[in-house]
């Protein structure tokens, strides 16, 4: 047997019956044969066979996705987890997910190992949108970029024999959407 898994050893007389020893086991893998082909009888002098693997297709590996925070930082703790299969001892080819209110920025690959402990990790920064002010002819306000769903900035603007109230189009919970926006 090779490295991974040890099958006792077949020690009796020159010609005597071989009966074959349970097939080995190996953690992402399936036995296929031995190599050369075991002998129906003991053979002259020592003798080895080597055995021959497949890589299970179905081996389970773990993709974490981090959400980049309003702060800017990536979290301690993925966002988000899947578990995906693929080949054992195989690099993953992880795409990416499209993510509303964010883009990607990094694809960290892995080894898919045979015991399922390969983590992948996919990366995203969050995107940041335009929030106009249609002042209908107050003091003007400059434009600017908000963050996908921080705090949409309210400033107050002024006119002459006029109270300011309130932006008109501004989303119910005060956060900036994921696309671009005009308060009135």
């Amino acid at each position: 047997a090779n490295s991974w898994s040890e099958t006792d050893s077949i020690t009796d007389k020159y010609g005597a019956t071989i009966i074959a020893p349970n097939d080995p086991t190996r953690l992402g893998y399936t036995f296929k044969w031995w190599n050369p082909s075991l002998p129906s009888t003991m053979p002259v002098g020592d003798s080895t066979v080597v055995a021959q693997w497949k890589a299970n297709t179905d081996t389970k590996y773990t993709i974490e996705y981090y959400l980049q925070g309003i702060d800017w930082k990536y979290p301690q703790v993925a966002s988000l987890t899947r578990i995906a299969t693929w080949e054992t001892d195989t690099e993953t080819n992880v795409v990416a997910e499209d993510i509303l209110g964010f883009k990607v920025h990094t694809i960290q690959q892995t080894n898919i190992n045979s015991d399922e402990s390969g983590i992948a990790r996919v990366y995203y920064t969050r995107e940041q949108y335009q929030v106009s002010y249609d002042t209908n002819w107050w003091t003007s306000i400059q434009e600017r970029m908000v963050k996908f769903e921080d705090d949409i900035p309210t400033p107050e603007t002024t006119r002459e024999g006029y109270t300011f109230n309130s932006w008109a189009n501004m989303p119910s919970n005060g956060k900036m959407p994921a696309e671009s926006i005009e308060l009135l």
